[in-house]
């Protein structure tokens, strides 16, 4: 029986499985996941109430995607949770309306997206913080 891996729930086969079908099950539910979670860009379309983003164990999902779309007219303050898994994301805030969206975990705390504007931001398993946040943020040069 399959597992999964812990943060982009790629399917991890048990040996002898899937005989002269594991390229297959390798194709579709690894290599392919691991080409979204690099460079998959995703609409998620919001309004007025919060939006928990799909998550499923070695399938395509709306959270694996490296790049999201924030995209819709705002009626009320919205919250776009994704999984408590340590992952980074390239957030872009393409709505319109006088409200707010914050890219959050179910328990932990978020980072709001300014409208109009693309950020980086980084899930440490908790909480949601900007890629330029202390600690995280790179040391080299620029």
């Amino acid at each position: 029986m399959a597992t999964y891996t812990t943060r982009i729930r790629l399917e991890k086969q048990t040996p002898g499985e899937n005989e002269n079908t594991w390229g297959t099950v390798l194709n579709d539910n690894v290599i392919d996941l691991v080409d979204d979670s690099i460079a998959a860009y995703t609409t998620i379309t919001v309004s007025s109430v919060d939006v928990t983003l799909t998550q499923s164990d070695g399938s395509s999902d709306q959270s694996r995607s490296a790049f999201l779309d924030i995209s819709g007219t705002l009626t009320g303050n919205v919250n776009v949770l994704i999984p408590a898994l340590s992952k980074g994301y390239d957030i872009r805030n393409s709505t319109s309306g006088s409200f707010t969206v914050n890219m959050k975990t179910a328990t932990g705390s978020g980072r709001m997206v300014p409208q109009g504007q693309i950020i980086g931001v980084v899930c440490d398993g908790v909480s949601v913080r900007d890629v330029e946040t202390a600690g995280i943020k790179s040391t080299a040069s620029q």
